[in-house]
């Protein structure tokens, strides 16, 4: 990455909160590290965190996975039915908009998906109106290119087997 932010928040009393923020660049895990130390407090209910290294550091790289919209779009090319499907290609952010064919209903697809340990939500709750059952909302962060593309080619299989 060529630029991190990270903002926090922390209590400078017990109604006042402050904005912590701090641009790390490059990326290094060492500089993580630093900083998340320096964000639990040394006293208090959650100092215990400080202690518990196991939480912090030996898993933390298994979090820095880059979110990968490329891959994401590209399976969706792959796996999906088109012209039945249509996609956002958005500019930054962790989802894709996806709709389907009028008739098709999310739900039903989620609870399939779902059997096979694949999740999305389904658009319609997003909508102000009693529509969008044929959207999904896709998130394609912190999940490794084998899953982004098993992930999108279960879903593939599953949203063709659906079709009106």
């Amino acid at each position: 990455w060529d630029e991190v932010l990270l903002f926090s928040t922390y209590f400078i009393s017990a109604l006042k909160q402050e904005v912590f923020a701090r641009k790390i660049f490059p990326v290094e895990l060492s500089s993580i590290k630093k900083i998340i130390e320096e964000i639990i407090p040394k006293t208090g209910k959650f100092s215990d965190l400080a202690n518990k290294k196991f939480f912090l550091f030996d898993k933390i790289d298994e979090y820095l996975i880059e979110p990968s919209q490329e891959l994401a779009l590209k399976a969706l090319a792959e796996h999906f039915p088109q012209p039945e499907f249509s996609w956002s290609h958005p500019e930054g952010g962790l989802f894709i908009w996806a709709t389907g064919p009028e008739g098709m209903v999310m739900e039903d697809v989620l609870k399939q998906a779902a059997g096979e340990k694949v999740a999305f939500v389904p658009g319609s709750p997003f909508f102000a109106s009693d529509r969008g059952y044929n959207t999904m909302r896709l998130n394609f962060s912190f999940q490794s290119e084998e899953k982004i593309d098993r992930g999108m080619e279960i879903l593939g299989r599953i949203v063709k087997a659906n079709l009106p």
